[in-house]
């Protein structure tokens, strides 16, 4: 049986920085010990210590041109064209449009009706 960390835990998960600080020790022996104990509540993040200290520590200074790439590359696809945007009615943005059925339903009363007084 798998073992599964406990949701309830008191602290959160770590931030790529406590990492960073925590591999770099530069934090406070109370930080430390705040992170250790994290570490041995939480599966994920102790799985990401082991994986940082076997692969090496992410620079965030190097990361930040990966970053920017990848939102060059991604941005334009999130955001629709301006023509498709000028060409959208806007009144379909707020609510669906429905068809009115009250033409057919007072129709079929009608004609109901216009064979039961045939039918008497």
């Amino acid at each position: 049986m798998i073992e599964t960390s406990d949701i309830w835990t008191q602290s959160r998960c770590l931030t790529l920085n406590q990492m960073q600080q925590y591999l770099a020790q530069q934090l406070e022996p109370e930080e430390v010990r705040l992170v250790e104990t994290h570490l041995c509540e939480c599966i994920l993040c102790s799985d990401a210590i082991d994986g940082f200290m076997e692969s090496g520590m992410p620079e965030s200074e190097g990361l930040q041109p990966l970053k920017e790439q990848f939102q060059t590359l991604i941005k334009p696809k999130l955001e629709p064209a301006p023509t498709i945007m000028k060409s959208m009615p806007a009144k379909s943005l707020l609510k669906p449009q429905r068809k009115d059925f009250r033409w057919a339903w007072a129709a079929s009363i009608l004609l109901f009706m216009g064979l039961g007084v045939y039918g008497i």
